[in-house]
């Protein structure tokens, strides 16, 4: 797949910006006043306004990767919501891959009305590894957290993510399956292929085997335990690679509640394909654990991505073609 950038353009540092150090949220945030049409009351977040957010860490230094197909009525309701119980100040990142439906419009109008917004438009579609694999390298904050763009999982999990890298875990992961989890009203049929997936994936990955739910698409991560993504990568189990390439890491669960779709449709493909796709997936981790475990013998690992190197802070739009 071959990528273009567009012509770099200045922004302000990360000192510059119009941002507060505080862990308080007063409901008075940027993305809490973005309504942009009378869609965007009806998707408002549940919860009072002005619901406090207490970080562990300061809110400038996580940014939430976001990856978008189509979710223009998904997005007002889930970014006022991070922003509730991160805090004013939290950095998200938006991988679009070729939404039609005013997805990529309305991130325009917010990214000029919040900094601490950014965007990538993919001109086709590819999968969540990928796109969070962008995110990542377009990101430089100390912690990420990768989560769905669909409302599925809560916002208020985030900051016990967070809390448990503050005490020193290298991946704290959101868990459907541990104590105090729930898929929700997920059907038994889901909830199956979820349990023979995760119970593939232990058998086959080290250091998913600690872990109750390794297909977890909602985790955090310190940037610092990022190992460097050697492959191009594909498919929808971002933890598995991410766990594959680290050799011992430190990690944490939090329970949460899986929560119904609010809008749309789910974007894993079913059927054949998918298990077709999760295959190819799992092969391709195996190959990855082994090339880190080759790595780790042979030289120290290197950092996954310089912290002082530049990220632009407002809009970015990268366009990719297959």
């Amino acid at each position: 797949m071959a990528e273009s950038i567009s012509p770099p353009v200045s922004y302000p540092s990360v000192d510059d910006a119009p941002v507060s150090r505080s862990d308080r949220y007063d409901g008075t945030g940027p993305f809490s006043r973005l309504v942009i049409g009378p869609e965007d009351v009806r998707a408002a977040p549940l919860g009072a306004a002005g619901a406090t957010a207490r970080l562990s860490v300061d809110p400038r230094d996580v940014t939430v990767l976001l990856a978008t197909i189509n979710e223009r009525a998904s997005l007002p309701g889930l970014l006022a919501e991070i922003e509730r119980y991160c805090g004013s100040g939290v950095q998200i990142v938006v991988i679009d891959d070729g939404s039609s439906d005013g997805t990529r419009e309305y991130l325009e109008q917010m990214a000029n009305l919040n900094g601490s917004l950014r965007y990538l438009f993919n001109s086709a579609p590819q999968t969540i590894v990928g796109a969070h694999i962008q995110g990542i390298t377009n990101s430089r904050t100390p912690y990420i957290v990768m989560m769905d763009s669909d409302g599925q999982h809560p916002p208020e999990t985030i900051p016990k993510l967070l809390s448990a890298l503050s005490r020193g875990k290298d991946v704290a992961v959101a868990t459907r399956f541990g104590p105090g989890g729930s898929t929700g009203g997920r059907s038994a049929f889901r909830g199956l292929v979820s349990h023979v997936a995760a119970a593939m994936i232990k058998v086959t990955i080290g250091n998913t085997r600690s872990i109750s739910d390794p297909t977890s698409g909602f985790f955090a991560v310190r940037r610092s335990s990022l190992v460097p993504f050697t492959r191009d990568l594909r498919g929808y189990e971002t933890l598995v690679f991410v766990l594959a390439m680290m050799r011992r890491p430190r990690l944490s669960e939090v329970p949460y509640v899986f929560r119904e779709r609010r809008n749309g449709d789910s974007k894993v493909i079913r059927g054949f394909s998918f298990f077709r796709v999760f295959f190819t997936q799992l092969v391709a981790a195996k190959r990855t654990e082994l090339d880190a475990r080759g790595r780790s013998t042979a030289r120290p690992r290197p950092p996954a991505v310089s912290e002082g190197s530049p990220v632009a802070r407002g809009p970015t739009v990268l366009e990719s073609e297959s």
